[in-house]
């Protein structure tokens, strides 16, 4: 039997919590965050608790304002990392 297979697939962090989030649902997912993930297909998925990353872009972007606006505020929860 042949496993769909996505090449060149994101591998963006979005991404890779997406694929957390369907796996703890019950989904069969390998190799996500890296360019080839195997995939089985299922019928069902069941609930599941999981908190969602902040987004990288919207972090940016609050951070960014604060600057030019040169305004005291406080963000939580977020991980910034400049490499």
């Amino acid at each position: 039997m042949v496993k769909p297979c996505l090449v060149g697939a994101a591998c963006e962090p979005e991404v890779v919590d997406c694929a957390e989030l369907l796996i703890k649902m019950g989904a069969k997912i390998k190799g996500h965050g890296t360019p080839k993930s195997a995939l089985k297909a299922l019928t069902n998925l069941t609930g599941a608790q999981h908190r969602i990353i902040p987004d990288r872009i919207e972090c940016g972007y609050l951070h960014d304002g604060r600057r030019h606006h040169q305004r005291r505020t406080r963000t939580k929860n977020i991980q910034i990392s400049i490499t």
